[in-house]
């Protein structure tokens, strides 16, 4: 997983370098429907990069300052299909690849994001419009803001920034080696 711009110097090229758009192009590249960016290492070694929700498509923590008090809350956003879990109809080699990426970057965050980036996450209901749609109608687009809007407004009115802290930030919890050993020890 790169994170950029830092990453970018695996590459040999300065972070303050990188054009922002190279950055989101790298992003966007969904496997099969876009073209991976291709990067040469300074070993001579070339890289072929793809979409981050290849790997995790929910990064939020790349935004905290990592203090147990922070000055401003962090929030996620995660667009949610409720339709996710069920099954999607495959009638050949397209749409079987469409049912895969959909369930690769759409369904393994929803299912484990952890709790202290779950309680600060705005869910978005997509109304069934799914990454790849790329031809959405003026009404569609129209009714994905109005949900993302509304989701926003609900979400924050019963945010609790200071309790958040307390919960959250103000003690170091476990990390994940020592969740299971804990774990382990208790059964």
């Amino acid at each position: 997983m790169l994170v950029l711009p830092g990453d970018i110097q695996k590459f040999g090229i300065n972070p303050d370098d990188m054009p922002v758009a190279q950055a989101i192009r790298m992003s966007m590249s969904i496997p099969f429907f876009f073209e991976p960016v291709q990067l040469k290492a300074p070993s001579g070694v070339t890289h072929y990069i793809v979409d981050g929700g290849v790997l995790s498509n929910y990064p939020v923590w790349l935004f905290d300052d990592g203090t147990s008090n922070p000055a401003w809350p962090t929030f996620g956003y995660s667009l949610v299909d409720p339709n996710q879990n069920k099954p999607q109809e495959v009638n050949g080699p397209i749409s079987m690849l469409k049912a895969l990426f959909s369930t690769m970057m759409e369904a393994h965050d929803a299912r484990y994001i952890e709790s202290k980036h779950f309680v600060r996450t705005v869910p978005i209901p997509t109304m069934g419009v799914q990454t790849t749609d790329f031809n959405l109608s003026e009404a569609q687009k129209k009714a994905l803001y109005d949900s993302g809007r509304k989701a926003a407004e609900e979400f924050l009115a019963h945010w609790d920034f200071e309790k958040y802290k307390q919960e959250f930030r103000a003690k170091q919890p476990p990390s994940r080696t020592e969740e299971v050993w804990i774990g382990a020890e208790a059964s």
